[in-house]
């Protein structure tokens, strides 16, 4: 046992660890409510970190611990896991580098990018990154000193397919090294309750620790967490289960904070119990309860003045948002069956969404709207080709609603709506579609106009969570103009499998969302959502 560092357990005990000589007090790192949990006082195989959002789970247990880890204990190697590898890499990732330098230990850990790992310098211990996207990545994990240990999986809600879990389990087992401080090997799953419709709380929390909102909601409760030893899973036995609300991070700003949450609990309770008291969410109701047709608005609302001559509403900026519907393997057509209302499912669809944010970057506005569907009713511009939505024309017909709103909304002087710049997001998938929508533009002499691929973007349940927080706020307002986003929001239903929102009728959702991404971070709830 290595004896030239020492921190302290969250119970105040001293642990030896590898080189220096610096004293580390971990209650002061991690806070309070992880000490059960903490894997100097937990040798459960399973331990699955589930609550509210800003509830410290993913930086003490998916920063912090894994280096605590590899400092205690020769033997450990340690991977980390999302779903996506590219998304592991912009968090986790760099969360572990962050709390690395947090501790201080920069001169302690060799951290590389290409791969992805970090190397504890004193022994050649490993922290590497990987995602369940890319299994070849997965197989054979070996190390060069010491033995595969540990695995956690950060937003582990995403991970939707229990048996690459159960393999992925079995990979990491076997008799401990009679070197090991530790004896035992480790599973940890991180995540937000976003649905209870997943094998996740069907495997580990159905039935032993079930949402009981009367204790989450005790002043006093900041979490509740439960032992089961007689649990036994594909790689081991022992579970550990941990629920946390918002008042266990003893660190947050509690006058933004717990503000928010009075409002919350009762702008939209729902949402407070998923958000704030980390509540399993609902898996039958709609994806957005919070919606209601009060946040519709007539256009006058947007470009007109009032009775006084002054703007009723003044944006700060905008943008178009446009999802060609080409890249969701429908192969752009749709059969209408005979008495099937198109309204209720449209598979596929071109549409652009003309978005903003006000002045005073309180509030999400979509102005207007173009959408094309080759679902009888559903095109803006008649055509002589409604039967195929792959056909070039459409980019055409783009650039025309482009001119049109240009017309409509440019000469309003007092919005700054469509004035200068004008950007348009296209969906990052089809470049063919943004090749041919850039020459359409210089062929119309749009010299003023850009066009963008829609890039990297958040969760789909993050998007779903942050739209309908703005919803419960009355900051969500959307024009009588756009029919085909309205119906989209109203019919927006959970996946099979439990996801954020189906991947179905949600061209218009998607279009706003393109258009909407790069003015988010203008936003002020959006600053205070992000943070959490």
């Amino acid at each position: 046992m290595r004896n030239d560092i020492f921190f302290t357990n969250p119970d105040g005990s001293p642990v030896v660890a590898a080189d220096g000589t610096k004293l580390i007090d971990t209650r002061k790192v991690i806070g309070k409510g992880y000490t059960r949990g903490w894997f100097t006082n937990c040798s459960c195989r399973y331990r699955v970190f589930e609550g509210a959002r800003a509830t410290k789970k993913s930086y003490n247990m998916i920063g912090y611990e894994p280096l605590f880890k590899i400092v205690a204990d020769p033997n450990r190697n340690i991977l980390i896991l999302r779903q996506n590898d590219v998304d592991n890499y912009q968090t986790t990732y760099a969360q572990v580098v962050r709390c690395i330098g947090d501790l201080g230990w920069e001169n302690r850990f060799d951290i590389r990018k290409s791969p992805f790992e970090i190397i504890y310098k004193p022994t050649g211990q490993k922290i590497i990154f990987r995602g369940l996207n890319n299994p070849t990545s997965l197989n054979g994990i070996t190390f060069p000193v010491g033995e595969f240990t540990d695995i956690y999986i950060d937003e582990a809600f995403e991970v939707t397919d229990q048996d690459a879990f159960d393999k992925l389990d079995q990979s990491c087992r076997g008799v401990m090294k009679p070197e090991a401080v530790y004896k035992f090997r480790q599973v940890t799953l991180c995540l937000n309750p976003w649905s209870q419709d997943c094998w996740i709380y069907r495997e580990f929390f159905k039935g032993r620790l079930e949402d009981d909102f009367d204790v989450l909601d005790n002043p006093r409760v900041t979490y509740v967490d439960k032992f089961d030893w007689g649990y036994v899973g594909q790689g081991g036995s022992g579970l550990y289960l941990h629920k946390s609300t918002y008042k266990v991070n003893e660190f947050r700003d509690k006058e933004v904070w717990d503000r928010s949450a009075e409002e919350m609990k009762i702008k939209a309770p729902e949402k407070y119990r998923v958000r704030f008291l980390g509540g399993w969410g609902n898996i039958t109701g709609p994806v957005y309860p919070e919606w209601n047709d009060s946040l519709i608005h007539d256009p006058i609302d947007f470009v007109g003045l009032d009775a006084r001559g002054m703007p009723r509403m003044v944006f700060s900026d905008f943008a178009i948002g446009l999802d060609t519907g080409l890249s969701n393997g429908q192969g752009g057509k749709r059969t209408v069956k005979k008495g099937e209302d198109p309204t209720v499912r449209i598979k596929s669809a071109t549409t652009m969404q003309l978005c903003a944010i006000t002045a005073d970057r309180s509030k999400m506005v979509v102005v207007d709207e173009y959408f094309h569907s080759n679902a009888k009713g559903y095109n803006d511009i008649n055509t002589d080709n409604k039967d195929d939505l792959t056909q070039p024309m459409l980019v055409a017909q783009c650039v025309q609603y482009i001119k049109k709103w240009i017309h409509v909304y440019g000469d309003n002087k007092y919005t700054r709506l469509m004035k200068g710049t004008i950007d348009v997001f296209v969906d990052g998938a089809d470049r063919g579609f943004q090749d041919s929508l850039r020459m359409e533009c210089r062929k119309e002499n749009l010299n003023n106009v850009r066009v963008f691929g829609s890039g990297g973007k958040t969760t789909i349940q993050s998007r779903v969570d942050f739209e309908g927080l703005m919803m419960a706020y009355d900051d969500f307002w959307i024009s009588k103009n756009c029919p085909n986003l309205i119906r989209e929001i109203k019919n927006a239903r959970r996946g099979e499998k439990g996801e954020a929102r189906e991947d179905t009728d949600d061209h218009a959702l998607t279009a706003m969302e393109y258009g909407m991404a790069q003015m988010l971070v203008d936003l002020k709830r959006y600053k205070e959502f992000m943070h959490d």
